[in-house]
């Protein structure tokens, strides 16, 4: 008796009794049956065979947060009760908790973790390997955090970021449109840097509850995490063509170093051509 004669019911549950994604993979590739039945994991097969130290998908739980991010921020605006279980989570307990969140709202699928590893291998790795030439800690002068310690985690940070408040980000274009969203609250974002940033949590002097928590965050945004993505993230060309034209600056700014995983392709950009960019027409 072979395999592909067992029950379609049996053969669809396979993937639950395996120990790793190469296991899967390898099952899916066996035969057409195999994949027809087997290539659509339940989304807490797919989570439970991800998460594993065997998966090699580091850093956990960030990266899930990262793909999911944008999902979560949609979801969390939609509605007063979806925003306060959004700060619960990150309050009470840190990106364990909002992963937990992200993954109950947008589950986990393997196209998820097809567009991960893709992201890893022309994106996040090169990206990283860039950044650690360039992120030398000892260089960065005392007044400018947060300081890359990690900076893989750094970067999978900066993406959760980009995608997690990417509504605050757009708001200002946003802000005169008749049906324009109420993005997440700014005391969010500051819970999210105090308690998911471990970089950065020790910088604040005020939790999160304390109203000169607020001025900390802007303090770090515009103090640190500004003069940092200038330094490391935006090809010095761009910053050339603005140069000593407030305005454009600032634009270049929200724009170019708030866009997640095109911010970081911009760090693989060897040559850039302004004309092509559209920079001309600012």
């Amino acid at each position: 008796m072979l395999i592909t004669d067992l029950p379609a019911d049996i053969l669809a549950s396979l993937p639950e009794y395996l120990d790793s994604l190469d296991d899967l993979h390898s099952l899916i590739l066996t035969s057409r049956c195999l994949h027809t039945w087997t290539s659509n994991p339940t989304p807490s097969v797919v989570r439970s065979l991800a998460t594993t130290p065997e998966s090699g998908i580091q850093p956990y739980p960030h990266v899930f947060i990262a793909v999911k991010a944008r999902a979560l921020a949609d979801w969390a605006i939609q509605s007063p009760e979806n925003r306060n279980r959004l700060s619960t989570a990150i309050t009470t307990g840190g990106p364990v908790r909002l992963c937990d969140l992200a993954l109950s709202i947008s589950p986990l699928t393997l196209d998820d973790l097809a567009f991960l590893r893709i992201t890893c291998i022309t994106v996040l790795e090169p990206a990283i390997t860039i950044l650690k030439g360039k992120c030398d800690v000892s260089s960065v002068d005392d007044s400018l955090f947060p300081r890359c310690h990690n900076i893989t985690l750094s970067v999978i940070n900066f993406w959760i970021y980009c995608d997690l408040f990417h509504h605050n980000i757009i708001a200002p274009s946003h802000a005169t449109g008749a049906d324009a969203l109420e993005p997440l609250s700014n005391q969010t974002r500051l819970k999210w840097m105090f308690h998911c940033l471990s970089d950065v949590n020790c910088m604040f002097e005020h939790p999160p509850g304390d109203p000169c928590g607020l001025d900390e965050m802007h303090r770090l945004c515009m103090n640190g995490i500004q003069p940092l993505s200038e330094k490391w993230l935006i090809p010095s060309l761009l910053w050339s063509h603005v140069h000593d034209d407030v305005l454009r600056e600032r634009v270049l700014y929200r724009c170019a170093g708030h866009m997640g995983l095109a911010t970081l392709q911009l760090v693989l950009l060897k040559k850039v051509e302004p004309k092509k960019l559209g920079l001309n027409s600012w």
